[in-house]
């Protein structure tokens, strides 16, 4: 998602073009990713959010090797509401509660990186590859005039998902 508040916007108004508000009080979506993730005031809005794979294995793996990217502007704040803990011998990284799953948080730049394990967030935080990087010229330009786009990058996982559906 390119722009968290952007996005709640437009389906606030298409909700309210449905007509929906006369039946029941719309709920920002924002709103309601705070309310049952536990995320804080340090959450920026207006930022990107996004979902990164890890490499795996088998396609079982797939939920181990997977984290969230929110953007932020004080990590620590926008965490205060999921129990943090700071993790031993990890600088920087805190287990959570992230609804009602142990997770592992950690910074990236500006973003709060959450996954399942310490592994897992330690590796996309110490990772130098840019996904920008990865991307041709084409989705670049495409993402950057829409809310929402998915990418993936078939290498990594193109033999696994091919194995799994034969």
């Amino acid at each position: 998602v390119r722009n968290g508040q952007q996005l709640n916007d437009k389906i606030v108004r298409i909700l309210r073009q449905l007509g929906l508000d006369k039946m029941l009080p719309i709920p920002q979506p924002i709103d309601l990713l705070k309310d049952y993730t536990g995320i804080g005031q340090g959450f920026q809005n207006t930022g990107a959010v996004g979902v990164a794979i890890m490499p795996f294995d088998e396609v079982e793996a797939l939920p181990l090797h997977m984290a969230i990217f929110f953007p932020t502007t004080n990590l620590e704040t926008m965490i205060a509401g999921m129990t943090p803990q700071p993790i031993e011998g990890e600088k920087g990284m805190w287990q959570v509660n992230l609804l009602g799953e142990p997770s592992v948080v950690g910074r990236k730049n500006n973003f709060a990186v959450i996954g399942p394990s310490k592994e897992i967030v330690r590796a996309i935080i110490q990772s130098k590859t840019k996904i920008i990087t990865k991307i041709k010229p084409d989705r670049v330009a495409a993402f950057e005039k829409s809310d929402a786009m998915v990418w993936a990058d078939g290498a990594s996982g193109a033999k696994i998902i091919k194995a799994a559906m034969t």
